[in-house]
Order: C-alpha cells, then structure tokens, then sequence
C-alpha cells in the first residue's frame, strides 16, 4: 500500500496537493525538491525551492540544507532566526477530506539532493484517508 500525490492546483503564492493513503499506519511519501520546484510558478515559493541555486534570505547559495533549514523555509518553523526577519517563507495545511486516518506533513532534506528541502507525507493512523495539503505564503494574494 502507497500513498499517492497529486498536483491539483499551482500559483506563485499557493500549491495544493491531494494526498490518497490506502491503508494509513505507518505509509509514507516524499514530495520531492525537485518536484515542488516542477510545480512552482514563481514567486516566494519558487524563490524558497531555489535556495540551491540562488540562497534565500540568510542562507547562501549552495549551501547545504539541514532539516531545520527545511523546516524554516516550508513549515514557518523558527523562519527569523534562519532565514532572516521580514523574509517569506511558507506554511504548509493539512486538510482531512475523507476516512479515518490521519495525515501528518513534515518538511526534510531531499535525499536524491542536500541541498534542496522536501516534504514528507505520512499516515500515522489505521485507516485508509485523503487530504488537501496546501503550500503556501501566510497573507499573499491568491494564498
């Protein structure tokens, strides 16, 4: 059993994907920096995948990111300290749609790429459910 990831809707300030996990306890996936990069269209969220390339913020271009880095820039989590203050990053929400089960997001290195952050999915609860996963900048337009 898998969970599956779908792209459902793509904007500079918003991502949304659609998580299906079949069987629930203990699934898990990862949403790859590559990935999440694909599916940005521009703006802070294509500016914070870019840290590789480009830094962001406090951090250097080339860099390599740690999962608190990755944190920072998807999660909100620590963001001033890390990433500078006044410097966007983004929050993720997960949104149960249906079934029992829960899902939890957590944001990590890229395991194919140091340097880039990614996102990983998991059903921490028995029971087949879906959910939204929403990516974006807290108070931007179209978030």
């Amino acid at each position: 059993m898998a969970i599956t990831v779908t792209l459902k809707y793509a904007k500079a300030n918003r991502l949304r994907f659609l998580i299906d996990a079949s069987a629930g306890n203990g699934e898990t996936s990862a949403i790859s920096g590559a990935t999440l990069l694909a599916a940005a269209q521009g703006g802070p969220i294509k500016n914070i995948l870019n840290v590789k390339t480009q830094g962001y913020g406090k951090l250097a271009a080339g860099a390599n990111v740690t999962q608190a880095i990755a944190r920072a820039l998807l999660l909100s989590d620590d963001a001033a300290s890390v990433v500078g203050e006044k410097v966007p990053t983004a929050i993720c929400r997960v949104s149960q749609r249906s079934g029992t089960g829960t899902i939890i997001v957590d944001a990590d290195v890229d395991g194919g790429d140091a340097a880039m952050p990614e996102l990983n999915v998991t059903a921490v609860a028995a029971g087949a459910a879906s959910a939204y996963l929403d990516i974006e900048i807290p108070g931007a337009i179209g978030a």
